[in-house]
């Protein structure tokens, strides 16, 4: 975690010079406090104990994967994973609009356009239902489900950390919840929305979901047989 958090400083640093936020590690000026204050409670959030996997690690490879491509809007598209699971309470549905809200005020703190934040905001939000809304949000989706198309054992790594992060959900309504999501994406013509990531994670991702729904019927018929 302590590398992902390093590697995230340097892409906080650039991102901020990007945006003409002079940001200098040793310097008081007001704009670059602001702006690591900003990275600093950042972290802070990704690093709350219930997070198994929206943390961290997960931000860092959102970044590297999306640095493979070029893709449109690209520093609205990076505040945008930055902020976009900064709020995250498994017990809420709202956490994507809390996460949406949260982005557009700290940013009006770095005084960044409202343009730019209403933007950032609408990005976020997409990423509630994951369906299609723009040509640039497509990409925060598809890397945002990319951990859905990857190696089998990184995807129960995954899928094993989500269940962790539900800890606190009785298993028989944590495994009708996870059917149901999981059988929603399987139902769609097509889970990624950019032809990079339909042709990199598409098969895979639609093996890994099947696997695991699969797993999840069976281990509730197995509990049904023995309560009877």
């Amino acid at each position: 975690m302590k590398s992902a958090r390093n590697k995230l400083a340097r892409r906080w640093h650039q991102l901020m010079g990007t945006l003409g936020i002079a940001v200098a590690l040793r310097s008081k000026h007001a704009f670059e406090e602001a702006a690591w204050g900003v990275f600093e409670d950042l972290c802070r959030r990704y690093s709350e104990p219930h997070r198994a996997y929206h943390n961290l690690s997960h931000l860092e490879a959102l970044f590297s994967l999306l640095d493979e491509y070029e893709i449109p809007e690209r520093p609205a598209v990076a505040l945008a994973v930055w902020f976009h699971d900064a709020v995250y309470d498994p017990t809420r549905t709202d956490n994507e609009e809390r996460s949406a809200l949260l982005a557009q005020t700290q940013l009006k703190g770095l005084e960044l356009k409202a343009s730019l934040r209403e933007r950032v905001g609408e990005l976020i939000r997409a990423t509630q239902t994951h369906q299609p809304t723009d040509a640039t949000a497509v990409w925060l989706l598809d890397a945002d489900l990319a951990i859905l198309g990857s190696e089998p054992q990184v995807y129960f790594a995954y899928a094993r950390a989500i269940r962790l992060e539900y800890a606190w959900m009785p298993q028989e309504r944590y495994r009708e919840g996870r059917v149901r999501i999981l059988t929603g994406f399987l139902e769609r013509p097509q889970i990624y929305h950019t032809a990079p990531f339909r042709q990199r994670f598409e098969a895979s991702a639609r093996q890994n979901l099947t696997e695991e729904v699969l797993r999840l019927r069976k281990t509730g018929g197995e509990r049904s047989q023995t309560l009877t």
